[in-house]
């Protein structure tokens, strides 16, 4: 528990050092941040591999891999961001398989969701030859996120349907570039 605690901790300081200064400070600050979580990761990834048994550690470890992969977007290291979406979606697929609860299922969402915007933003930036390869990802990452809603919804779990029209209206934007 100590170690999830000090994972939440660099959490913390790493939100902290995201939302201060100008711009160059911004950057500065968004390096550390991303300093910060990856101490936060390695910690995480320790307490998760120490207590198999507790399903809120690697939760824990995703959730960290997801927000140091959305400040690595920013910095626009966008093959870094990928890596850790990736291993974010990986544990958190995991934990559906292990762990079937809504919590769970809405995490593997988001992760497929915030891939998809990653695959967009980086298709909005390609020339022409990649642009088509990079939506096709976006929107099957975009397709992933919404049967993870969708099974939330089958399965009882949810009644939000806020989220499905949301991933929707990303899916028929993609289809229709």
């Amino acid at each position: 528990m100590a170690q999830d605690a000090r994972g939440n901790s660099f959490a913390m300081r790493a939100r902290v050092l995201r939302a201060s200064g100008d711009e160059a400070g911004a950057i500065a600050s968004n390096e550390r941040a991303i300093e910060v979580l990856g101490q936060a990761i390695q910690q995480a990834s320790l307490a998760a591999r120490a207590d198999e048994a507790n399903v809120m550690l690697p939760r824990a470890w995703a959730v960290l891999l997801e927000k140091r992969g959305r400040a690595l977007q920013g910095l626009g290291r966008v093959d870094d961001a990928e890596r850790d979406l990736a291993e974010s979606i990986r544990l958190r697929e995991e934990l559906v398989q292990t762990d079937l609860s809504g919590q769970h299922l809405n995490d593997a969402a988001v992760g497929w969701y915030r891939m998809g915007k990653l695959f967009e933003s980086r298709a909005d930036a390609a020339g022409d030859d990649q642009q088509r390869a990079l939506l096709e990802r976006a929107l099957t990452s975009f397709e992933n996120a919404l049967g993870f809603t969708e099974r939330q919804v089958d399965l009882g779990i949810s009644t939000d349907n806020t989220h499905m029209a949301t991933i929707q209206s990303q899916i028929d934007a993609v289809r229709h570039v």
